[in-house]
């Protein structure tokens, strides 16, 4: 009896990809009305952030050499892409001082304050330490009040107390808790997802339903998201609300933390704040960090099939174009600004009709998900394809 073949693994980018749309002024608008309800206008810092980014990207554009008519090489545009970093880096800093996402809960808040308990506690004397001392360095770090949570705390400290305590040699717990662990509430990023789809906020690209049902039938299917969006559990929110079959996948975004400062998403769950992923070789490398740690868990090895990466625009060239990926370009009608800049650099994009097994490196376009899964590249296992 032969083993079928494994499905191809597949990253996709979020915005103008899983979405119609880009989300991020929808994204910006949910948070500035969640902080209105605590008596915060936030809304004029948002305006200065656009303006800023605004003049800083077109000055940028002004002196970057070679102009974009001038680019006519794979290697120029991407390096016009990395050139804008510091454009970038410079809005999200912006972002991160005004305050917007101060405050608002993330899904996996539980790990992150666990990350920093533990850290607290790796140099704390165990013996004198208080759970009251904790929760004023944590607050501290975080820069937010943490009263209203301090039950759920004292649970996760007490907790985190007892792994430190073991691991330094310590007598077990001598008070054991009767009753079960608080459940921590689902965050408040994912809700702001789920609801921007059901208001009609955020639409689907057609298919994206069904595509989720497709991941979730085939046997060791892996999917995964990319995003430069600000927020890892708004994505979440927003992909489980339009297929419960993407809901549990995992996602590489931009996290606020809860002094809503913008952070990298540590996928390996180390508790180490990482860079934020905003230009083309950011989403590269967390690409490749989403395959390597699938590699580690055990659910992806050397036989399997070459990865299909899908995206909509310049933050996806590299991902695209990587050598050993297949590359599906998203657009309504072929016509978008990512084709034009393809077509500008000499890049050969197939229809994803015309799908065909090759050593070369190859990149196609495809209308939306419902055309994907129609294609020889989802209607026949890998090897069956000529």
């Amino acid at each position: 009896m032969t083993t079928p073949p494994r499905p191809r693994p597949i990253i996709l980018d979020f915005d103008g990809t899983i979405t119609t749309k880009d989300t991020i002024t929808t994204l910006a608008h949910l948070a500035i009305t969640h902080q209105a309800s605590h008596g915060l206008n936030l809304q004029p810092a948002w305006e200065t952030i656009v303006s800023s980014y605004s003049s800083d990207f077109s000055s940028h554009i002004a002196h970057h050499h070679p102009t974009k008519e001038e680019r006519k090489t794979l290697k120029q545009e991407i390096e016009y892409y990395r050139s804008l970093k510091e454009v970038e880096t410079k809005s999200f800093d912006r972002v991160s001082a005004s305050g917007i996402f101060k405050g608002i809960r993330a899904t996996d808040e539980r790990a992150q304050y666990a990350a920093i308990i533990d850290d607290i506690l790796a140099s704390a004397d165990l013996q004198t330490v208080s759970a009251k001392q904790v929760r004023t360095i944590m607050a501290a770090r975080l820069g937010v009040d943490l009263e209203r949570q301090k039950s759920m705390l004292q649970d996760l400290i007490t907790e985190r107390f007892d792994v430190a305590n073991k691991a330094a040699g310590g007598p077990d717990p001598s008070i054991t808790t009767k009753d079960p662990p608080k459940a921590w509430p689902i965050g408040e990023w994912h809700c702001f997802g789920v609801d921007a789809v059901r208001d009609g906020l955020v639409e689907g690209r057609k298919g994206i339903k069904e595509f989720g049902g497709e991941m979730t039938a085939s046997q060791g299917a892996l999917c995964g998201v990319v995003s430069v969006n600000f927020s890892r559990d708004f994505v979440k929110g927003v992909v489980s609300a339009f297929s419960p079959g993407l809901a549990g996948i995992d996602v590489v975004a931009n996290v606020p933390n809860a002094a809503g400062v913008l952070e990298g998403f540590d996928i390996y769950g180390e508790g180490r704040p990482k860079e934020v992923i905003a230009t083309s070789d950011g989403k590269l490398a967390a690409m490749k960090e989403l395959l390597g740690y699938w590699r580690k868990q055990g659910k992806l090895n050397g036989e399997a099939p070459q990865p299909i990466y899908a995206g909509d625009s310049g933050t996806d060239l590299e991902c695209l174009m990587e050598d050993g990926v297949i590359g599906i370009v998203m657009t309504e009608d072929g016509q978008s600004a990512l084709m034009e800049t393809l077509t500008r650099i000499c890049v050969k994009v197939m229809p994803i009709g015309e799908f065909r097994e090759s050593e070369e490196k190859s990149v196609y376009w495809a209308r939306d998900f419902t055309e994907v899964m129609q294609s020889p590249l989802f209607s026949k296992p890998p090897e069956q394809i000529t």
